[in-house]
């Protein structure tokens, strides 16, 4: 089976210090994690299967209260164990998931942790946190990955290519943008620019590579912490190749003045003389 493909836009900047980043929300990913979302978190009091031993012989336990229950539990009654819809997911024991609902809406979009977190009022790891359950809850909702790639908060990409100029071969440095917004990458052996319409002209081959993960960072401090690994990894996908760039208008020539052709000076700095001496054979020109 083919792996899932993560796809990153090329106009779109690393940071939003320096620059305005538009409004890419994935609407479709928005709508299906909010769909599930509901469903995870439904008020609804109706008994449904066992999510640790399938029977169908559950009774209601608890009703939701005012006093913080999200939503109702479950009592089943073959293996005498409580559960809620979120029982068996990375969801359980989540707290405060009203804040957690309005991050749905940046899962697809290119951005960093630090400026999700400053716009929810949560801390940074908070929101590792949270956006590394929600990618392990969506491949348990759809285990071949799909929606999971799609997911672009936390993960950062670079490219990996040969410079012209060097040599150099490996992963180069993102270098900003060009005029037309399109992004362009340096080299950190030689410190040249790199342009992907130049490499693409000279048929240097450019891969994209994921240098970031937030869940791997997630994952590797619970380990480090004692927890087991209670459900499944976000697999490594691929990076799509960002998309071509468009075509540069071609800018015209700057009129430059040729000095050469201008007569010689004949100021009193270019005849050896003080500045007052000019001065004063002005004066008395103009005297007579």
């Amino acid at each position: 089976m083919k792996s899932p493909v993560r796809v990153f836009e090329e106009s779109v900047p690393l940071s939003r210090a320096r620059a305005v980043v538009p409004d890419r929300e994935d609407v479709e990913l928005t709508g299906y994690v909010e769909r599930a979302w509901d469903e995870a978190f439904s008020r609804s009091e109706t008994p449904f299967a066992c999510p640790r031993c399938g029977s169908r012989h559950t009774v209601l336990r608890t009703r939701r209260s005012s006093r913080g229950r999200a939503s109702p539990s479950f009592r089943c009654q073959t293996c005498q164990q409580d559960f809620n819809r979120r029982t068996g997911t990375p969801l359980a024991g989540l707290r405060r998931p009203e804040r957690l609902r309005h991050l749905i809406p940046w899962l697809g979009q290119q951005a960093s942790i630090g400026s999700v977190a400053e716009y929810l009022g949560a801390g940074r790891g908070a929101v590792s946190h949270w956006v590394t359950a929600i990618r392990q809850w969506l491949l348990q909702l759809d285990p071949d990955g799909k929606w999971e790639a799609r997911v672009r908060l936390g993960v950062r990409f670079a490219a990996r290519t040969t410079c012209y100029p060097c040599d150099f071969h490996g992963p180069v440095l993102h270098g900003g943008f060009n005029t037309d917004r399109t992004r362009k990458f340096l080299c950190p052996a030689c410190g040249a620019t790199l342009q992907p319409a130049k490499l693409e002209a000279l048929g240097i081959a450019m891969d994209m590579t994921i240098t970031r993960d937030i869940a791997d960072t997630v994952l590797r401090q619970q380990t480090r912490h004692g927890r087991t690994m209670a459900f499944a990894l976000p697999p490594a996908t691929e990076v799509a190749p960002l998309a071509a760039p468009a075509p540069r208008r071609r800018q015209p020539r700057k009129f430059r003045l040729d000095t050469r052709e201008l007569p010689a000076r004949t100021s009193a700095a270019r005849a050896g003389l003080p500045v007052w001496a000019k001065r004063a054979r002005s004066v008395t020109g103009a005297g007579k």
